[in-house]
């Protein structure tokens, strides 16, 4: 049976999980007696692939150790403002293309968790959100989710603290909460939404979710966060604002090569056996967001052109997301990358169906997601290489038709021969030689002049007979 085999599988489980495990008794844990296990290896891809490729996974892998596609300012969809939107996915369609990190950026209003950018209201509530999130874990139980929170605006006509709103918001979903400080593996995050907090606590609580107030605002060198008691640490790039009069080629240029650089990063400490030889079973998360804005005298470039791309003085710039997509092709499947985070990653086609694909690596039979990429590219290359062989054939038999009588024999009969003699893979086709003649023959009394058509194909007859 065809396998998809994810490498570098032992089980690297902070120590020191047991002493927090129980925060979790009585709020639900993923039941893997209901469950089609992937202990003794991962399952083979279905069909809708981005809503369950997590269940194809293995148990004992953390989630740091995977590539999580991500986005940017989330919940965004509903604006139509170049500068704020950077999504055009609602959060369900983002689920069901494959993104498991979600970047929520909220404010009070009235008491109420709502969704922003910026100072911009969305006018979406952070409940109505997490109802999409725990709805879709409720459907897909062998999945796990990553959401960051952050506060992006001062409140407004409330009365409670940000921390406290967000506290009660998460509760009510307790159930499909994972808030230890640990890194989890991928069997205890099935089901779960594992919160990374970019929000201090409110009074009388600790310990809750993965904490990453330290978070810089737009550095532009990667930084990390050391958590050594957890044995973790979060290494982000985020640089998102050009100010000093960046041109769009340079600005893709630069912030694409940012991206990668941490990729590279990612991609060799996963090939690692562990991640610290003090410390073996340590975790590092890679977040590496490719999303980025310009605005300044000189330039105003919104999110969407740095991602997908757009015309520099009429020269098409291809965004970060195409550039994305050649690398990660070529790089392959078999290595962790980390979360990437990224603005309208369905612009760039299968972007995302390629970052989850390099969790997998061609077993000894093969793999589904290995032959279905082979078989992509043999697909394309057979229509483009057709496409443009008809187009010269059309070309050239257009062009006979304006050529001197001489000239006309020696071009038709020649395309005549080869149509005569062999196939396109360049065998001997003896056996269809009738048909090959019959249909130049209504080929040139179609496109060739009288003059020119009955000597041509008489000429290439006897090329091909000779």
């Amino acid at each position: 049976m065809k396998q998809c085999i994810l490498k570098g599988t032992k089980d690297r489980r902070p120590t020191n999980v047991d002493a927090f495990a129980d925060l979790e008794k009585g709020y639900g844990t993923f039941d893997h007696d209901n469950q089609q296990s992937s202990q003794d290896g991962p399952n083979e891809p279905e069909e809708d692939f981005g809503s369950n490729w997590m269940s194809h996974l293995h148990d004992s892998t953390l989630l740091s150790a995977l590539t999580i596609p991500g986005t940017h300012d989330s919940a965004t969809s509903a604006s139509h403002i170049p500068f704020i939107r950077t999504q055009s996915l609602s959060i369900t369609d983002q689920l069901a293309l494959g993104i498991r990190y979600f970047d929520l950026r909220c404010a009070l209003r009235q008491n109420i968790p709502v969704m922003v950018h910026g100072l911009a209201y969305l006018n979406l509530t952070l409940a109505s959100v997490l109802s999409d999130l725990t709805a879709f874990l409720s459907a897909h139980p062998g999945e796990g989710l990553v959401v960051q929170i952050k506060q992006d605006r001062k409140p407004s006509k409330s009365d409670i603290s940000f921390s406290r709103a967000i506290y009660l918001e998460l509760e009510a979903i307790r159930p499909y909460l994972r808030t230890l400080p640990t890194t989890p593996t991928l069997g205890e995050a099935r089901g779960k939404i594992q919160l990374f907090r970019r929000y201090n606590l409110p009074r009388g609580i600790r310990g809750y979710g993965i904490d990453v107030t330290q978070w810089q605002d737009n550095p532009e060198e990667p930084f990390t966060i050391h958590h050594p008691w957890f044995r973790q640490q979060l290494t982000i790039q985020d640089h998102y604002s050009f100010t000093s009069g960046t041109s769009l080629p340079s600005l893709v240029t630069s912030k694409t090569t940012s991206v990668i650089s941490l990729l590279n990063r990612a991609a060799s400490d996963s090939d690692s056996p562990s991640h610290d030889d003090d410390e073996p079973d340590s975790a590092h998360w890679y977040i590496n967001f490719t999303s980025a804005f310009e605005i300044n005298v000189w330039y105003q470039i919104p999110p969407r052109t740095i991602a997908v791309g757009g015309y520099y003085f009429l020269r098409w710039v291809d965004g970060v997301n195409a550039r994305l997509r050649a690398w990660v092709e070529v790089k392959g499947g078999g290595k962790g990358l980390g979360i990437v985070v990224m603005d309208f990653p369905e612009s760039e086609g299968d972007l995302v169906e390629e970052l989850i694909l390099t969790n997998f690596e061609q077993g000894e039979k093969g793999s589904d997601v290995g032959w279905r990429r082979w078989w992509r590219g043999v697909g394309v290359g057979l229509v483009v290489g057709m496409a443009v062989g008809l187009l010269l054939m059309a070309v050239v038999l257009a062009w006979a038709m304006f050529m001197d009588e001489q000239t006309a024999r020696v071009v038709v009969g020649y395309l005549g021969c080869i149509a005569l003699r062999r196939l396109p893979c360049g065998l001997r086709a003896s056996s269809v030689e009738s048909f090959h003649r019959q249909f130049m023959i209504r080929l040139f009394e179609l496109l060739i002049p009288p003059n020119v058509r009955w000597t041509s194909f008489h000429y290439c007859t006897d090329l091909a007979h000779t």
